[in-house]
């Protein structure tokens, strides 16, 4: 006697059955993929917010150290160049002399060469404040070298430069 068993149909699919579960299957894919919920963007965001928190400080930092780095070398050469004229002409240690007369002994095309007014007035720094000199007539200061920082400068460096680091130029009224 025959059983009655349930066997699978030997014959194919038909082309309709086929695009039918090929459209169920995209269907349920296009629902799966809708995008990011707010949740995910809203820590993607914080995430980069908190990188920026950390770098950006550090950024800050290494930007003033930079700034104050050029600052000192600025004082460097126009303190090598106050020597050097004062050898080249014989100059006494009390005399005073020009910024033009200085500016003969800086590299031409340099930014510092280029900050020396042709009215021979002191030159900015960086930040746009007036180098101080005591052998500089143009603007004679008392206490300070050679050539020194101006204390806006320094004021505004003073947590990424201190006193130390300026040294042996020094600051002026410091």
């Amino acid at each position: 006697m025959l059983e009655n068993v349930d066997t699978a149909d030997p014959r194919p699919k038909s082309n309709n059955d086929n695009q039918l579960a090929q459209s169920q299957i995209a269907r349920k894919r296009r629902i799966e993929r809708h995008g990011f919920t707010l949740v995910e963007i809203m820590i993607v965001v914080t995430v980069i917010a908190l990188l920026a928190a950390i770098a950006l400080p550090s950024f800050l930092r290494a930007r003033g150290r930079s700034q104050a780095t050029r600052m000192l070398q600025d004082l460097r050469v126009l303190n090598a160049a106050v020597d050097q004229y004062a050898i080249d002409y014989n100059k006494a240690g009390g005399k005073k002399y020009g910024w033009l007369d200085i500016r003969a002994y800086v590299k031409t095309g340099t930014q510092l060469y280029d900050s020396i007014p042709s009215t021979g007035r002191t030159p900015p720094d960086l930040l746009g404040n007036r180098y101080r000199s005591t052998k500089i007539i143009d603007e004679p200061y008392p206490d300070c070298g050679d050539v020194a920082l101006n204390p806006t400068t320094f004021g505004v460096l003073s947590d990424v430069a201190p006193l130390n680091f300026w040294s042996p130029y020094g600051v002026q009224g410091y």
